[in-house]
C-alpha cells in the first residue's frame, strides 16, 4: 500500500478539489490501522449478501521480528442458538493471524465467551434464536489496537518508567492483559496472554538496570542486582562491575604448593603471595623468552575453570622488550611441567600493569593435581609474571529476602530471570529454579522457557512454578546450579502471581 501525506481536512478553509483530496488522504493515512482486521458482514460473492459468516478485513502482526501481511478472511459458516441469545467472540491468532470464533452459551442473559490464550478479540456476534443471517447491526467492535505494542509503564495506574503513550501491554496479577491508552487509562482484556506477559518482562528488565530492587506494578521481587543484596548466596560471588552473581571463585593463594621454574626474583611464590602489582625484580622470574612453567600442585585433584595474570608494573609487564605473551594451561597428575595435558590457550600483549583474564574455553571435563602455564614470548630473553590466581566453580545456591503478595494463595507464579549460561548448560538441569509461597517452608520446582536475548551473551528466561499445592502469601525464589557448570546470574526481572 502506498502512502499519501496527511492534511487535515478543513470545510471551511478548503473549497473543491483541495477539501475532497484531504478527505482523501486522510482517510489513505488512517486505513492500514483503522481498517486493520475489521469485521463486518459477507461482502463476497455476486452478488454480496449476508450469511452466517464474519468477513474480517485484511491487517498486519508483528512478532519483534518479522511483520508478517494477513489477508482478509471469512469465518466458517456459523450455527445460530436455538432457544435463547448467545453471543460468540470472533478473534485471530496473535502468532499466525488465522481467524477463528470462540462459541458462548445460550442464556436469557447471554455474557462473552472466554478467549483462548494467544487469540485477539476483534468483534462480537450478538445471536438471537433462530437467527438466518449475520448484518452488521448484530456485530460489535472489540478491537483493542492493531498497533505492534510496547511495553512503557507499570501496571499501577500510573506509568513509573518513561514511555510514549499508546495501546501497550502490561500484565496483570491475573490471567488478563491489560492495555495503557493514550489517555493513561487501563484497558483490560480478558483472556490469557503469554507473549504479551513476555514482552512486557523483557521490557521491564531492559528499563530496571539501573533500578533498585522492590515492586515494579505487577512485578514482585524485581532486583537489577545493582549492589549484594541477595539473603542468600552460598557459593556464589558477587561482581560489583559486572551487576552479576557466579559460581565461579578464586581458589586462595595459600592453597596447594608453589612450583615452576622461573625461580628468579622473587622465586614462584612471588606469583601467588597476593601482591598483584609488583616490578619485575620482585616477581617470579626467568632468564629465557620460552620454557618457562608456573603453577600450582594441589592436596586432591581440582578443575581450574578460569585464570587471571597479573603483569609486573614496569618494564614491558611480563617481558624486557615490546612484544607477545603466549600462555597455554596444562594440568597434570603429580608435578608442574611434567607430563602434561593442555587446557586452554591465551596469547596477549606484554604492557605493564597489564592483566589477562581467562575464563572460556578452557577444557573442564578432567580434575588434576597440578595446573600450571607454560609461557613463551616473540622477543627478548626474560620472562615475569607478578601475580597468577586460579579459579574453580561450586554449585551455588542464590535467594532474596521473601515478599508479601498483596493476595494470598497463588495457583502459579511466574518468574523472569537475566542468566548467562557461560559453559553450555541444560536448564532444568545444571540450573534449577524453584518458587514459594510459604517463605520457603515448601517449594515447587519450576520449568524454563527461553524468552530472548539481553545486551552481549545474557538470556532471558522464564520460571514457570504450580504453587496450587501451597498456601500462603511469603513469596521467595531460589535459583541452584548443578554438576559443576559455569554460570552468571543478572538480574531478577520480578514474579507475576497468577490466580485460577
Amino acid at each position: 500500500m502506498t502512502v499519501s501525506t496527511f492534511l487535515q481536512p478543513d470545510n471551511t478553509a478548503q473549497v473543491g478539489a483541495v477539501y475532497k483530496g484531504a478527505i482523501d488522504g486522510a482517510i489513505h493515512v488512517h486505513r492500514r490501522i483503522a481498517g486493520a482486521f475489521a469485521c463486518h458482514q459477507n461482502d463476497q460473492g455476486s452478488p454480496d449478501a449476508p450469511d452466517l459468516t464474519v468477513r474480517m478485513d485484511a491487517g498486519a502482526i508483528f512478532d519483534g521480528v518479522t511483520l508478517t501481511e494477513v489477508a482478509a478472511q471469512s469465518t466458517s459458516s456459523l450455527t445460530a442458538p436455538v432457544s435463547n441469545p448467545r453471543m460468540d467472540i470472533v478473534y485471530y491468532d496473535r502468532a499466525t493471524g488465522a481467524i477463528g470464533v470462540a462459541a458462548g452459551a445460550e442464556a436469557g442473559s447471554p455474557v462473552d465467551p472466554s478467549i483462548p490464550s494467544g487469540k485477539i478479540p476483534v468483534c462480537r456476534i450478538n445471536w438471537t434464536a433462530g437467527m438466518g443471517e449475520i448484518t452488521n447491526a448484530d456485530l460489535d467492535d472489540l478491537r483493542v489496537s492493531s498497533i505492534s505494542p510496547i511495553f512503557t509503564g507499570a501496571d499501577n495506574g500510573s506509568p513509573d518508567m518513561p514511555g510514549t503513550p499508546g495501546l501497550v501491554p502490561s500484565p496483570n496479577a491475573g490471567y488478563g492483559t491489560r492495555f495503557l491508552r493514550e489517555d493513561a487509562t487501563w484497558q483490560d482484556v480478558t483472556g490469557e496472554d503469554q507473549t504479551a506477559r513476555d514482552m512486557a518482562a523483557s521490557a521491564l528488565i531492559l528499563a530496571d538496570y539501573n533500578g533498585t530492587p522492590g515492586t515494579k506494578g505487577a512485578f514482585y521481587l524485581a532486583d537489577p542486582f545493582t549492589s549484594d543484596s541477595l539473603g542468600v548466596t552460598t557459593n556464589a560471588t558477587y561482581d560489583a562491575a559486572g551487576d552479576y552473581y557466579t559460581n565461579l571463585s578464586q581458589i586462595s593463594q595459600a592453597t596447594g604448593t608453589a612450583d615452576g621454574n622461573m625461580t628468579g626474583g622473587g622465586n614462584v611464590g612471588a606469583a601467588f603471595d597476593g601482591i598483584t602489582s609488583q616490578s619485575q625484580g620482585a616477581s617470579a622470574l626467568r632468564n629465557s623468552a620460552s620454557g618457562n612453567t608456573i603453577g600450582k600442585v594441589w592436596s586432591g585433584a581440582l578443575t581450574i575453570a578460569a585464570f587471571r595474570i597479573n603483569q609486573p608494573n614496569n618494564g614491558v609487564g611480563m617481558l624486557v622488550a615490546t612484544g607477545d605473551v603466549t600462555a597455554l594451561l596444562m594440568g597434570g597428575a603429580s608435578t608442574v611441567g611434567v607430563s602434561g595435558t593442555q587446557l586452554a590457550t591465551t596469547t596477549f600483549a606484554a604492557a605493564a600493569g597489564g592483566l589477562q583474564s581467562v575464563n572460556t574455553g578452557i577444557d573442564t571435563s578432567n580434575s588434576y593435581i597440578a595446573h600450571w602455564l607454560e609461557l613463551s614470548a616473540t622477543s627478548g630473553s626474560q620472562m615475569s609474571i607478578a601475580e597468577l590466581e586460579f579459579f574453580q566453580i561450586a554449585n551455588m545456591t542464590l535467594r532474596p529476602a521473601a515478599t508479601t503478595v498483596l493476595t494470598a494463595n497463588p495457583s502459579d507464579v511466574f518468574g523472569y530471570f537475566v542468566i548467562d549460561p557461560v559453559d553450555a548448560v541444560t536448564m532444568g538441569t545444571d540450573v534449577i529454579g524453584r518458587i514459594s509461597i510459604d517463605g520457603g517452608s515448601t517449594w515447587a520446582t519450576g520449568a524454563w522457557t527461553r524468552v530472548g536475548s539481553i545486551l552481549t551473551d545474557y538470556e532471558i528466561w522464564r520460571l514457570d512454578a504450580d504453587v496450587d499445592s501451597q498456601t500462603g502469601s511469603s513469596l521467595i525464589w531460589e535459583i541452584a546450579t548443578a554438576n559443576l557448570k559455569q554460570v552468571r546470574v543478572k538480574q531478577c526481572g520480578g514474579l507475576v502471581p497468577l490466580y485460577s
